[in-house]
């Protein structure tokens, strides 16, 4: 029989390793496509960046109304006459005035300009552009991360390949140690049997460093800790369709990012152009002033109102006129031929987004056609592989193979679907491609591909 201290050296390790088993199951993050978007928008530092950006200019583009909050200022001066003021002649019973005077002013000022208008429009432009910037940034994220996202299932496909092929090899050349010692093959058929095991385990080696890589750098993507282990859930198998360049570009053209942000660029500058010619138009001061004053303050009573003249205040209404922006070469117009000049950059930079936009999405295009006849080529090519692993092993349980042959045969067989899976990612890049460059989700692109 066990003793107590035995039985309790048991159940302490015993702990142990289910606390080890529950430690690692919490590390490890189970992730689908959806979910890695998730943590994406949530860690990434330049969406992040680029909210707070957008955060920053729907605060100006909500207060922009205070263009038109009138500048407020209160003060109290306490003034002291150098010299009395005398008469010049003696009147019986007159006391001059104090030489102390106290004033109290409140002074209001509101400035209706067209610059005004020009200035809050420019708090619109400016969320607009941010929003377009945020939007853009989480498009290029959630692309990026379905192409990791597949391509790391694609490199874990592939390396299963490779460790069959190893495991293929090394079973054969065992077979061929065997038989040569046995006086069945030569010397050359051994070493030719262990120079292609041994050729074999760089190219698992590199695919398990390349998996390490691209695991760490889609880590990195998502922003989780690097030590975090990931399981992957989710397969690329699509339905591949036709899609034709034309109609994609009539409708979705002028939906890219690239296009429109040209659009607000020259949007942008036309804005910079009215508001720096809005000196060229006069502008309308409204002020209303308010400044009793108290002479006297030390020997008057502060809170007697009879003690305090000028108590009605004054409202004024002022036109004003710059002049100098009306010189032919003041800084003013300088300034508006530069801006014009780059209004005319910005909008031949338009042109040039829209052709380039059109070679790009007819570019994708054709790519995904190639892609999807080679997806249909390769799925003969694996029926075919099919159906030739089925035979073998119909031919080894018959006696007329031996075992290696089989595994040759299924070997071969993967290597084939592996080559779809290939093909298939291609094709799924290729979409995301196209769903960034037309920015319209798939199910969208799918139905408007329609004629």
């Amino acid at each position: 029989m066990l003793n107590s201290s035995k039985l309790s050296g048991i159940i302490l390790i015993l702990f142990c390793v289910c606390a080890g088993l529950a430690a690692q199951a919490a590390d490890t993050l189970e992730l689908d496509v959806d979910t890695a978007i998730e943590y994406a928008f949530k860690n990434n530092l330049e969406v992040k960046s680029a909210e707070l950006n957008l955060n920053d200019k729907r605060f100006a583009k909500d207060s922009s109304w205070n263009e038109f909050v009138p500048s407020v200022g209160a003060g109290v001066t306490l003034s002291r006459m150098n010299e009395e003021q005398d008469l010049g002649f003696p009147i019986p019973g007159y006391e001059p005035p104090s030489q102390w005077n106290l004033t109290a002013g409140v002074e209001a000022q509101l400035t209706l300009s067209m610059a005004s208008f020009h200035n809050i429009q420019k708090t619109v432009l400016d969320y607009e552009a941010g929003l377009t910037s945020l939007t853009k940034a989480k498009s290029s994220l959630s692309r990026d991360v379905k192409k990791q996202f597949y391509g790391l299932l694609l490199l874990k496909e592939r390396m299963k390949v490779a460790e069959t092929t190893v495991n293929n090899a090394r079973d054969r050349y065992n077979q061929a140690v065997i038989d040569y010692q046995n006086g069945m093959i030569s010397e050359y058929a051994l070493l030719k049997t262990q120079v292609y095991l041994e050729n074999s385990k760089p190219m698992l080696l590199e695919l398990q460093n390349a998996y390490i890589d691209a695991e760490m750098f889609f880590k990195f993507t998502l922003g989780v800790e690097l030590s975090t282990a990931i399981t992957l859930k989710g397969s690329m198998d699509i339905k591949t369709r036709k899609y034709d360049a034309q109609l994609l570009l009539q409708k979705y053209l002028h939906q890219r990012f690239d296009i429109i942000q040209a659009h607000e660029a020259v949007a942008s500058l036309k804005n910079s152009i009215e508001l720096t010619a809005s000196v060229f138009y006069p502008s309308l001061t409204v002020g209303f002033s308010y400044d009793p004053t108290l002479n006297g303050p030390f020997e008057n009573d502060l809170f007697d109102p009879e003690n305090w003249s000028q108590q009605r205040g004054a409202l004024s209404f002022t036109i004003t006129q710059l002049l100098d922006p009306l010189l032919p070469s003041s800084q003013t117009r300088v300034a508006l031929a530069g801006l014009n000049t780059q209004l005319s950059i910005a909008e031949q930079s338009l042109d040039l987004a829209i052709k380039n936009a059109e070679l790009a999405i007819t570019k994708t295009v054709r790519y995904l056609e190639k892609a999807r006849t080679s997806i249909q080529s390769k799925e003969i090519n694996v029926k075919v592989a099919e159906r030739a692993y089925n035979l073998a092993l119909e031919s080894y349980y018959a006696g007329g193979i031996d075992l290696l042959e089989v595994k040759d045969t299924e070997q071969e067989l993967e290597q084939a679907r592996i080559d779809l899976l290939q093909e298939k990612y291609n094709y799924l890049a290729g979409l995301l491609d196209l769903e960034y460059e037309c920015n319209t989700p798939l199910k969208d692109l799918e139905s408007g591909n329609e004629n």
